[in-house]
């Protein structure tokens, strides 16, 4: 499970990387230059300048801040996929028989990979799994219970935006409840806190907690269908 956290956060670095370079990008269209007897490298900045403000500068920053949005959306999606399957897949491997596993994941195991039999075709599990792969696998568990095979990907399968809601409801499938009121106890979150909102650190909400969650997976959705999403600071998304 390790291993997902540290993907997630080489992601997160690339992307601090990316609006760090947008800042630096903002300097340069405001560099000084002299119009008059410009240098052939304040040529070059000059163009630019031109370029970039000359009526597109206002898209462009939407397009930047949209873009930010969508792929720390798709960073977090990843990760929390990641954890559902990596936590199913290490149970497997622990636990050697299969009546022995968390009764959430027995109960759940056969609807939720019949759930994920109707999206096999999406391209995100391309090359990952098939459907009579899953039926194998589905097979194995109740004919050879000590070498039965799990449909992890079925555990992380998800229509909705992930909201604390839908990852509380996830993680509820494979017997971990309420994951959003551990996670704002935990040291480092609690931490987190009281630094930026000392006062609530005693008796904050999960939904108060992860508003930013929230507005992230809202601000996904808007993008994703086409509405005009309000231009956020840069300082803000890094945050």
């Amino acid at each position: 499970m390790k291993s997902s956290l540290d993907a997630f956060l080489i992601g997160l670095a690339d992307l601090r990387h990316y609006i760090e370079g947008i800042e630096l990008e903002s300097l340069l269209l405001s560099y000084p230059v002299d119009r008059k007897n410009p240098s052939s490298c304040e040529s070059l900045v000059l163009k630019y300048q031109q370029h970039t403000l000359e009526g597109i500068s206002k898209r462009k920053r939407r397009f930047d801040c949209n873009s930010i949005i969508v792929s720390l959306y798709g960073f977090t999606e990843q990760f929390v996929e990641s954890l559902l399957k990596a936590y199913v897949n290490d149970l497997s491997k622990i636990i050697s028989e299969y009546d022995k596993l968390p009764d959430s994941i027995t109960k759940n195991h056969i609807d939720f990979s019949m759930e994920l039999i109707k999206h096999i075709e999406e391209p995100k599990y391309e090359g990952l799994i098939t459907k009579k792969q899953i039926i194998s696998n589905l097979c194995s568990d109740f004919n050879n219970h000590e070498n039965y095979r799990l449909n992890v990907e079925a555990f992380a399968y998800h229509a909705a935006n992930f909201k604390p809601n839908v990852i509380d409801k996830l993680f509820a499938g494979v017997g971990v409840d309420n994951i959003s009121g551990r996670v704002i106890k935990c040291p480092i979150f609690t931490d987190y806190l009281r630094e930026n909102a000392p006062a609530s650190v005693n008796h904050i909400t999960p939904a108060e907690a992860l508003s930013n969650l929230n507005d992230l997976a809202s601000r996904r959705n808007e993008i994703a269908h086409g509405s005009p999403s309000q231009l956020i600071k840069n300082d803000i998304l890094l945050d």
